[in-house]
């Protein structure tokens, strides 16, 4: 199987620097609470994986960075704004500082964004890959973005029937939530998926905005907030933000598009699935220069291979014997066992983790975006 090159490299190497010289011993992370919400240094996250010191610059667009040779975390200048290894993503709580002008990011974040990207095969949920469920946007009479250039049900059907054949190729069980350019309501899409097993779901889509805007953008079920019930998609947190940064950084790597960020959001459709989800907007059908490369045979067919490239790297390390051995060393002998963990989720993101079988959890009255 293929595996991204940067992102196993990321996961070899992260372990590498995170494996504590003494295997029985607990990180001691420090929370700092704001407005009630828990924090964490950048200095204990930094320390956690034995990044480089911090690199701090100055003014308005200042940039806090760590790091080490393999991999680069950049925040700022925007507060909820991070790169990891040049890719975007967006925080799900603003960083803030603490008394004495440290950095802090939320414990959410920490646990659920960073934890599950440098570490995946530390996602105690996770299963192995077998199907993947493509889901073409929109269809039928709901034609989604048009402009005269392109149609988006159009262009869905084009790459999902592509991609489709691609993953095949690579021994995926592939199932369509719709093949003949026709209706299918995010209910009954919903449906299809619930019914197999071992699967995870990808939706494509185009974007819309200012005539200048470009590039791809990936979205994932935003976890869920304080006080807010918990939706089925929340029980994947993790595994959904490491496959939507495995297929963005797989798609911006291989294509050199304009990287316009990994996102969370409340998505009905997302919000409703049982098994890792991401939804990609492979172009801006408002922007000249998108749409003359999407409308290429050999651009979709590119845009394929990274889809299923970021895929492998996705299923390798859900993978029930995956390890993040790291790689031969003179001198180093990793330690037989491995017990430091990120923080704990709170009591409430445990219960969004692991929904009760028993009492399934009611909708968030908070407005979820329905197009999608």
């Amino acid at each position: 199987m293929r595996i991204s090159r940067f992102f196993s490299q990321l996961c070899l190497l992260t372990l590498a620097l995170t494996a504590p010289l003494n295997a029985q011993s607990a990180f001691a992370w420090k929370i700092i609470t704001q407005d009630g919400i828990p924090y964490i240094p950048l200095e204990d996250v930094r320390s956690f994986y034995k990044f480089t010191p911090l690199k701090k610059e100055r003014g308005s667009d200042a940039i806090q960075s760590i790091g080490n040779n393999a991999t680069r975390l950049e925040f700022g200048p925007g507060e909820r704004e991070l790169k990891l290894q040049g890719y975007k993503l967006q925080l799900s709580k603003p960083y803030r500082y603490s008394e004495t002008g440290d950095l802090l990011l939320s414990q959410e974040d920490v646990s659920k964004l960073l934890d599950p990207i440098l570490r995946p095969v530390y996602i105690t949920n996770r299963q192995e890959v077998k199907t993947v469920v493509i889901d073409p946007g929109h269809g039928g009479h709901d034609v989604g973005v048009r402009s005269a250039a392109i149609r988006e049900s159009d262009f869905t059907q084009l790459i999902a029937r592509a991609l489709a054949e691609e993953l095949q190729k690579r021994h995926y069980t592939v199932i369509l939530t719709q093949d003949s350019n026709s209706f299918r309501s995010n209910q009954q899409r919903a449906e299809i998926t619930r019914r197999q097993d071992n699967a995870i779901f990808i939706s494509l889509h185009l974007n819309s905005g200012r005539s200048d805007t470009r590039g791809i953008q990936t979205y994932t079920t935003a976890p869920a907030a304080f006080n807010e019930h918990p939706v089925p998609g929340n029980e994947h947190d993790a595994a959904n933000i490491a496959l939507a940064f495995a297929l963005h950084a797989a798609l911006i790597s291989r294509t050199g598009a304009t990287d316009a960020g990994i996102k969370r959001s409340h998505f009905s459709l997302l919000s409703s699935l049982n098994c890792p989800a991401a939804l990609v907007e492979l172009g801006y059908a408002t922007n000249e220069e998108d749409c003359t490369a999407l409308n290429s045979e050999a651009y979709r067919q590119t845009l394929c291979t990274a889809l299923a490239d970021g895929i492998d790297t996705f299923a390798a390390a859900m993978k029930p014997d995956a390890a993040m051995s790291p790689p031969p060393a003179a001198g180093f002998t990793p330690p037989a066992t491995y017990e430091e963990s990120a923080p704990k989720a709170t009591e409430h993101d445990q219960q969004a983790e692991e929904p009760q079988k028993k009492d399934p959890p009611k909708p968030s009255r908070r407005k979820r975006r329905s197009r999608r």
